[in-house]
């Protein structure tokens, strides 16, 4: 598993930097293990019927481009000018259409639109103090049986400990934050992260909204 889309640091200029630097994607065109897993879970509970889904810091637009191809209408948002770009230039080249792709920040989302999911590749820790807060905000707009797909940064270990404005999750804080949801997958794990330079720590969880 890759580490996500989007960025680590409350910093978009250095995702600017990095997302031209790269010849191709720098995550790659193929979409993230939580996507694929999202949609996996959404098959196997909504058939095949799209729905709304709203991806938080879409970075180059992997995932986004995925679910726009698999029926969904996709409203994405990056604070990073080069990922949105390159998210669009994704979306043309696989011949879908993102239906709202905007360059800015994630707490300015739609959430009071109701998003059959909302999904978030390692991107509301970059909210600091606020991602919290920020996290309930998007469990409340959530309909009944609706899904949320969230991976985050965690601190078992140090990698990001010295990123300013980074709020780092407790090992199963992203599962108790939870409670009362259908879970239907939670993941904690470590990879190698060669722009963190070393080893970092991550928690992901899909979850429907009970009644």
């Amino acid at each position: 598993m890759n580490s996500g889309n989007a960025t680590h640091s409350s910093d978009p200029g250095c995702w600017d930097e990095r997302y031209s630097a790269a010849k191709d994607w720098f995550f790659g065109r193929d979409p993230s293990e939580l996507g694929r897993l999202t949609l996996h879970f959404w098959r196997m509970i909504r058939g095949a019927q799209g729905g709304r889904l709203l991806d938080l810091g879409c970075g180059e637009g992997r995932d986004s481009v995925y679910f726009a191809a698999n029926g969904f209408q996709v409203t994405a948002i990056d604070l990073a000018q080069a990922g949105v770009r390159k998210a669009l230039r994704l979306a043309g080249e696989c011949g879908v259409a993102l239906d709202d792709l905007r360059c800015a920040d994630v707490r300015t989302a739609p959430l009071e639109d109701g998003f059959d999911v909302v999904f978030s590749g390692n991107c509301i820790q970059a909210l600091g103090g606020e991602c919290p807060q920020f996290l309930s905000r998007i469990q409340a707009s959530t309909p009944v049986d609706g899904f949320n797909a969230i991976r985050v940064a965690t601190s078992e270990t140090d990698a990001f400990a010295d990123r300013p404005g980074l709020y780092r999750f407790a090992p199963r804080e992203l599962l108790a934050d939870y409670e009362g949801w259908r879970i239907l997958y939670y993941s904690e794990d470590l990879l190698y992260v060669p722009h963190a330079g070393g080893l970092a720590s991550f928690a992901g969880v899909i979850a429907q909204k009970a009644r």
